[in-house]
């Protein structure tokens, strides 16, 4: 008998776990860990996806997983379908790494809250009232908090400021590092920051 086929939507909020074969370790060093979370980075850069929690356990993962573009089949095959040929390469091995299909739980109600979500619109918006003088500036941090506080994918963004999708990635890591090193500057992100949820409506 055919396995059900998953209902897909744009937006749609999951609760996701899978675990590994006959509940071996799918993680056995710390570099498997940061490898399997480059893949989570790499699923938001190329299909979308917004991870808003996860949390990595020796034999078993758990996701809170939003799928603006409604891809969830194609999301969680890239993320258990690269990291099992990665586990398998390094080990010399073959076979599944995971056992069955993976579980998604959706809709709860922890998971709706998340759905109110700021604007495009109004994160420029807020951007330009508080970085007024330098426009380079106020365009990197529109990028930066597009992307980190609407769940547009990197698409978008990018269509939207004239960058491919590794560019919309590289402006957030370049903020990440200066912000690391500027005080100034990490005021200024937290004001905007601030100003997203308080108009937003956010906690």
């Amino acid at each position: 008998m055919a396995r059900p086929l998953r209902i897909t939507y744009p937006g749609a909020f999951d609760h996701i776990t899978s675990c590994g074969n006959e509940r071996q370790a799918i993680y056995k060093s710390r570099a498997d860990r940061l490898t399997f979370l480059a893949y989570l980075e790499s699923a938001t850069e190329r299909y979308g996806a917004v991870i808003h929690c996860y949390c990595l356990v020796v034999n078993h993962y758990h996701l809170l997983l939003e799928t603006p573009l409604g891809n969830l089949p194609q999301v969680m095959r890239h993320i258990n379908g690269a990291y099992t040929t990665y586990f398998n390469i390094k080990r010399d091995r073959s076979g599944h790494l995971f056992q069955g299909r993976y579980k998604a739980i959706r809709d709860l109600p922890a998971l709706k809250a998340l759905q109110d979500k700021p604007q495009v619109s109004h994160i420029e918006a807020m951007v330009d009232r508080i970085v007024e003088k330098d426009a380079k500036l106020a365009r990197n941090l529109k990028i930066y908090f597009i992307r980190k506080c609407s769940g547009a994918p990197l698409k978008a963004i990018g269509e939207r400021y004239g960058l491919g999708e590794s560019g919309v990635s590289q402006v957030g890591r370049r903020l990440d590092k200066r912000k690391a090193e500027d005080a100034a500057l990490r005021l200024v992100m937290a004001k905007i920051e601030r100003a997203i949820k308080k108009s937003s409506g956010s906690t």
